[in-house]
């Protein structure tokens, strides 16, 4: 049985780049803070980084602040005059870390180089959320030091900043998973799943081993890349896709997010960093969805159908912790791009 489609992109090769689009067209009250953020994602046409600046796009309005510029994903922030425009007159720095905080990445060096300009030449706060840290040495965190607040997107990633002497990360799940998508499943999932949806992997090799399992067992392509333009409600048309299904098969990270937002059963490969093993840990203490690249080609699906009781109870306090995390990150946030005083030039 072969794979089929559905109105999302059948292309899985990651599209070009295109310009990041305005996040808003009302303009924003101007009681509220100006604050510049840094690595818009929007430019990798992806649902999840869309669900992730969305997000903020909310998210920095309800807690006080305005965005007066976005900078986009691959344009260096050191070279850039709509940046140092923007940054002379805003109150803080917003950097979303995403998965871009790895392996001493030359994009994560750039991004933590904004922790000592902030504090150093802007004298305002700088401030990264949403992240992972992996595997980055001393140059990293000598920098993230300096930043007044770093927000960890999982709780593995609290270990190796602390390692190099960071301040205790404060813990806040994925933006993406922001957004109330529970009503985009309408039906329980079925029991064997009889719907079963699958996506790419950003490694290329688990690409191959998810489009030979989708072969197998007559999957549907569920894009999380998505061709311009995006359909009308992006996010929610995704989700709406996701919770249609009985059960996803992915080597995505914010696949899972949609499916966890969803309430929609998955089996994961992991990713390009351990990120997708890190989320299962945080909301259900087990990794017991996570199976290798190999064990595709004979899973059984019946095996990830619907959810266990212990699932169900973990589903439900995570919907209460991530609500109750984004309400106190969006205090901390907030009462910081207010309080701008300590940075002052003496």
């Amino acid at each position: 049985m072969s794979a089929t489609t559905t109105d999302t992109p059948a292309d899985p090769d990651i599209p070009p780049k295109d310009p990041v689009g305005p996040a808003r067209t009302a303009p924003w009250p101007e009681d509220l803070v100006p604050v510049v953020v840094v690595n818009d994602t929007r430019p990798d046409r992806h649902y999840g980084c869309l669900a992730v600046m969305e997000a903020l796009s909310v998210f920095l309005p309800r807690h006080g602040m305005r965005p007066i510029h976005f900078q986009p994903l691959g344009r260096d922030w050191q070279d850039d005059p709509d940046f140092a425009a923007a940054a002379a007159n805003a109150a803080a720095i917003i950097v979303n870390g995403e998965g871009s905080m790895h392996h001493n990445k030359q994009t994560a060096i750039k991004l933590a180089w904004l922790g000592p300009f902030c504090r150093q030449t802007l004298r305002i706060p700088g401030i990264m959320l949403n992240t992972t840290l992996e595997a980055n040495d001393g140059t990293v965190y000598d920098h993230l030091r300096h930043f007044s607040l770093v927000a960890v997107r999982d709780r593995a990633s609290i270990a190796e900043p602390l390692r190099f002497g960071l301040a205790d990360p404060f813990y806040c799940p994925d933006f993406s998973m922001f957004h109330d998508f529970r009503s985009a499943r309408t039906a329980p999932p079925a029991r064997p799943p009889k719907v079963i949806g699958y996506t790419d992997s950003v490694l290329r090799a688990i690409t191959m081993h998810l489009r030979a399992a989708a072969a197998t067992h007559g999957m549907i392509f569920r894009n999380v890349l998505y061709k311009p333009p995006p359909p009308a409600r992006a996010i929610y048309h995704y989700a709406r896709n996701i919770g249609a299904l009985d059960l996803l098969v992915t080597g995505r990270y914010h696949a899972c997010c949609y499916a966890i937002a969803t309430g929609t059963p998955f089996v994961a490969v992991e990713s390009n960093t351990g990120k997708i093993t890190n989320l299962l840990n945080d909301v259900f203490g087990s990794t017991r969805r996570l199976i290798t690249p190999e064990a595709l080609a004979s899973f059984d699906p019946a095996e990830y159908a619907g959810w266990t009781p212990e699932e169900e109870a973990s589903l439900a306090r995570f919907v209460t912790l991530r609500e109750q995390s984004y309400d106190r990150l969006g205090r901390l946030v907030g009462a910081l791009a207010g309080v701008t005083s300590r940075f002052a030039a003496p």
